[in-house]
């Protein structure tokens, strides 16, 4: 994230936050990247996540199973649910 203004569709930033349909999927804050579905697991949701943990090399993915929401790191093949309306840290799962 670094500081540019950007639009597209329904998503845009500022560089240090990025909005989802008006809701604040990700942000970075003393230096540590949080994000949240904002009580929305969509398909859309996940895929700006996984796109954003993509462009930051983060190793993490968004995935929902049996409907619920988790994050899965590649690098260490662990799985973690996690609720759809609390914000975490990069570093929580890393």
């Amino acid at each position: 994230m670094n500081r540019s203004y950007e639009r597209t569709e329904n998503t845009n930033t500022d560089g240090q936050c990025v909005w989802l349909h008006g809701n604040k999927i990700m942000w970075r804050e003393d230096g540590v990247v949080h994000f949240s579905m904002c009580g929305w697991p969509t398909v859309v949701t996940k895929d700006r996540l996984n796109h954003l943990f993509d462009h930051l090399k983060v190793p993490l993915r968004a995935y929902t199973q049996n409907f619920t929401p988790g994050i899965y790191n590649y690098k260490t093949n662990t799985k973690t649910e996690i609720s759809a309306n609390l914000p975490y840290a990069v570093t929580d799962f890393t």
